[in-house]
């Protein structure tokens, strides 16, 4: 997620929308094999792995919200 303005500077200069495309699906897919192998509730680093969540729902949604796809809340 560290590189996510790096990739929106990129997409933006070279004309290239599929390249922020790619990156958010690329962190979905991510996000979806940490959330599948790890329990998030009831655990001492349940604070930490909150932070990690939220973060990664606001790097997609503002990802999507700069291709002008709206983002579900739940699913």
């Amino acid at each position: 997620m560290i590189d996510f303005e790096d990739v929106i500077k990129d997409s933006a200069e070279n004309l290239a929308p599929h390249k922020l495309t790619f990156y958010l699906q690329n962190l979905a897919k991510e996000f979806h094999s940490y959330y599948k192998s790890t329990k998030i509730l009831n655990n001492d680093k349940l604070m930490t792995r909150l932070i990690l969540i939220t973060t990664i729902k606001s790097v997609l949604s503002n990802g999507l919200s700069l291709l002008g796809v709206s983002s579900p809340e739940e699913m």
